[in-house]
């Protein structure tokens, strides 16, 4: 008996190993033909079952709690009045207005009435409002254009990211990583009339194609991207990075294939600049317009590590301001920190891609809004964390219940148009 007892214990013991090993996530940042032929199709399965059924759940709930706050303490909606760009001070109980605060307002303006060159106007980039307007054409209501995009937008990124998933994880550890992006603190700016999940679905669209299938159908993705969001650019010099270190490996490169993505992203970079050519006069104007901002971000900052410091350890001036906040530096700490995480994956893409979609943001400037720019480098940390730790899923999700606390905080304050961080 005692035997046979001992057998049975280590036939369970190598079951949990070949389990865990099972997860065990394969190293996408050095892409095979082998690995590129596994991925499946983007289109197989659409819509997946489960991937709608996590998205509509996490967006009825984020919606309820968009208008919970803003009908529940109307008394504050005299917050920041001078912030209503489109729909003026003196509406204060429209129904959109929570979803439409901050830079909503400057993409419900444009959608509707085009760029003004007089304005800082041209600092928001045009692929979403152009978007909005493209949706008006049918949808006739301006309001209802935008939250329809934004449903289409963050259902499909939420679509392409669990696909993505699939690839490194199995299907229930990807719909896991999928609901820890939807918790994480600031994902309600996937409902809000914000770039994030256009950028995202962008992003993710374009990892797919070139990370897992070394497809051409990456160049869509590739020119749309600088056209989205400034990020774009961190984006391209990763990549380069990437090649650089590869290369200094001694690993093959198809270069034909590395310099058509790079075409792509300089075609939609000239195109950014001709559209404001054509729509303001100026084709640097989006780019000089960033000045008007309060951040104080400037690229030579990035060299000068000294001036991290000193943001890291200035006073601070309260949990919640445009500069300097409290919330803000605890998100650059802490984000930072879990490129740890993502680099026990031995991905180098995920690495370098996660580092430069964040470091940027937290040592341009004062730190403005970094909280908010974690979400588009949220997916990869989720993705790492899974891959890594998937046999301790409960604590995962007890981390998850603790970022969905903290996001609905953040929506309270959104919906009242209240300073995020």
């Amino acid at each position: 008996m005692r035997r046979g007892f001992a057998l049975s214990k280590k036939s369970r013991k190598k079951s949990r190993k070949q389990r865990r090993a099972g997860r065990r996530a394969p190293q996408a940042g050095v892409s095979t033909v082998a690995a590129a032929q596994s991925a499946e199709p983007l289109g197989k399965g659409f819509p997946n079952r489960r991937v709608l059924t996590i998205f509509l759940a996490a967006k009825a709930l984020t919606v309820a709690a968009f208008l919970l706050f803003f009908f529940g303490f109307d008394h504050m909606h005299g917050a920041n009045l001078w912030n209503r760009w489109y729909s003026g001070p003196e509406v204060l109980d429209a129904i959109y207005l929570p979803f439409a605060n901050w830079d909503g307002q400057n993409y419900l303006l444009i959608a509707e009435r085009g760029y003004l060159a007089a304005s800082a106007q041209p600092a928001f980039f045009p692929l979403y409002p152009l978007a909005i307007r493209a949706a008006q054409l049918i949808l006739v209501d301006i309001y209802v254009s935008a939250f329809v995009v934004n449903l289409l937008l963050s259902f499909l990124f939420c679509y392409v990211f669990h696909h993505y998933a699939e690839h490194f994880l199995p299907e229930r550890e990807a719909s896991g990583a999928l609901v820890l992006v939807l918790t994480w603190p600031t994902a309600f700016f996937l409902t809000a009339l914000y770039t994030e999940a256009l950028f995202l679905l962008l992003l993710f669209g374009f990892l797919y194609f070139y990370d897992l299938r070394k497809s051409r159908l990456s160049l869509p993705f590739a020119f749309l991207l600088p056209l989205a969001r400034a990020q774009t650019a961190f984006v391209i010099a990763a990549l380069l990075i990437v090649i650089v270190i590869r290369r200094l490996q001694g690993k093959p490169i198809d270069y034909r294939y590395e310099v058509s993505n790079m075409a792509a992203f300089a075609a939609g970079a000239l195109c950014y600049l001709g559209f404001f050519q054509v729509a303001v006069g100026d084709a640097f104007a989006g780019i000089s317009d960033q000045n008007n901002f309060v951040f104080g971000n400037s690229l030579m900052n990035l060299f000068n590590p000294g001036h991290f410091l000193a943001y890291l350890f200035a006073e601070t001036r309260g949990w919640f301001s445009y500069t300097y906040s409290l919330t803000d530096k605890i998100f650059v700490i802490a984000s930072l920190l879990a490129s740890v995480i993502v680099a026990r994956t031995k991905n180098l893409l995920w690495l370098v891609l996660y580092v430069m979609l964040l470091y940027p943001a937290a040592a341009m400037g004062g730190g403005g809004s970094f909280s908010r720019f974690t979400l588009v480098a949220a997916p990869i940390l989720v993705l790492a964390v899974w891959s890594l730790y998937a046999g301790r899923a409960r604590i995962i999700y007890a981390i998850g219940a603790a970022f969905a606390v903290a996001q609905l905080i953040f929506v309270w304050r959104f919906a009242l148009n209240l300073w995020v961080a």
